[in-house]
């Protein structure tokens, strides 16, 4: 019998609820690939680097890691051809394990032309030039890859810099949903305009995958050099994805990995207000099943509530009367010992609410909690390699509040059966 893989629960800070750290997907799968690589005969891939990558690509596909692939690879390659002369300075935002980037980097044997720096890519970046590492207008490519949120602030970074210049190239992968709609929204404006500034434009170039799956095309926007212009005198090339038609997803191999398998409105009693399921060839639960598990992850979702851990108070609490409910416990020298009592402890973050469980992770599924301040539970279930979470279900709040609770014929904590909120909901993700 095959040995079960372990369940994993993350308990997550209130700041971060809608966003599940999936360290399988990062640290986990970058580990297993780094110890994959190093495993095998050193000498296939010392200053090998091409070997290398085939490698990756390979560990990739057999264990759903993403990565830039080769489709993609393709048609930045051919963006950086056209280039001239050949680019010098290339800056990446986006290496997530920066020890195994750097094991990798020196096997390649390209530790002479590559510098990992860590910490926030702004931080990173400001450091670079005050050392005079990267000088103003040197910069010939730039590749967004880190989160998306932060893509229009850092290349607007690296234009408060002056790093660019007539010609230079800027690929920004995963711009599309749930992406970062202002940074695209920003390039096809044409930047920030002005004198003194760059001037973007764009074309649309399309990849389809190996296997024909149209869910692992992508598509790049490049952006091609304009006649100088008097308030635009800088134009640069730029490239960024955006979906392809009838594209479920962009990075991963197969559209199920970019799945929403089923969605579970839960009330504050605990009671089931609403289930759909949104992949065919599921297996069907039943509505018993339903409810019963709704009972069960309320029941579940309390205990996790109730177990978080309290820290003391550092601060000496004011001495309490005689008739305090604190108990005395004798001591061997027959004095007595006031235990501390429960005000003594407090949780770490006082005035913010406890959310319990927030995601529970498997290898075929991930289940993510939304709560509501009311009490109303979100219970998404999706594929554990579905990125961007936090947006999908900050999308379906949305739709939920404005077709349900904005429905003046709706009961609170009664099953949901509104049709528009039924409609846009499909119609929505069938779009993502």
């Amino acid at each position: 019998m095959q040995e079960a893989r372990p369940v994993r629960l993350l308990f997550l800070p209130p700041e971060k609820r809608l966003r599940p750290i999936n360290f399988k997907s990062v640290e986990d799968r970058a580990l297993a690939l780094h110890e994959h690589i190093f495993a095998q005969p050193q000498e296939r891939f010392a200053n090998q680097p091409w070997e290398l990558v085939k490698a990756i690509e390979t560990f990739a596909q057999n264990k759903h890691m993403m990565i830039f692939k080769e489709n993609k690879l393709t048609l930045a390659r051919q963006q950086l051809q056209g280039l001239q002369p050949p680019p010098k300075t290339i800056i990446e935002f986006g290496t997530l394990s920066a020890q195994v980037a750097r094991d990798l980097i020196r096997l390649a044997g390209l530790e002479d032309l590559v510098r990992v720096l860590e910490g926030p890519a702004a931080e990173s970046l400001k450091k670079l030039h005050i050392e005079g590492k990267v000088k103003p207008r040197a910069v010939d490519m730039a590749f967004f890859d880190h989160w998306e949120k932060f893509y229009l602030p850092d290349l607007q970074l690296c234009e408060d810099l002056n790093l660019f210049h007539t010609g230079s190239l800027v690929i920004a992968d995963n711009t599309d949903f749930p992406g970062a709609p202002d940074y695209p929204a920003y390039v096809k404006a044409g930047g920030r305009g002005g004198k003194g500034t760059v001037r973007y434009d764009s074309q649309s170039l399309e990849a389809v995958a190996e296997e024909g799956h149209p869910s692992d095309a992508a598509r790049f926007q490049a952006l091609k050099s304009l006649p100088q212009q008097d308030d635009c005198p800088n134009p640069i090339h730029h490239v960024h994805q955006i979906p392809p038609p009838h594209t479920y997803t962009s990075r991963l191999t197969n559209s199920k990995h970019r799945a929403v398998f089923s969605l579970i409105i839960i009330n504050k009693a605990g009671g089931l207000i609403y289930q759909r399921e949104f992949q065919p060839g599921l297996r069907k639960l039943s509505t018993n099943d339903y409810l019963v598990l709704a009972g069960t992850f309320h029941g579940v979702h309390a205990i996790t509530r109730s177990i978080t851990p309290k820290i003391p108070i550092s601060a000496p609490l004011p001495t309490t009367p005689a008739s305090s409910s604190n108990v005395a416990l004798s001591s061997p020298s027959g004095t007595s010992t006031p235990t501390p009592a429960a005000s003594a402890y407090s949780l770490p973050n006082p005035g913010v609410p406890v959310t319990g469980l927030e995601s529970l992770e498997t290898d075929k599924f991930r289940l993510t909690c939304f709560q509501t301040l009311t009490g109303t539970k979100f219970l998404l279930f999706t594929d554990p390699l579905m990125a961007n979470i936090d947006a999908v279900m900050k999308k379906i709040y949305e739709l939920y509040s404005d077709y349900v609770m904005k429905n003046p014929f709706y009961q609170l904590e009664m099953p949901v059966r509104c049709e528009a909120f039924d409609r846009h909901l499909g119609g929505w993700l069938r779009r993502t």
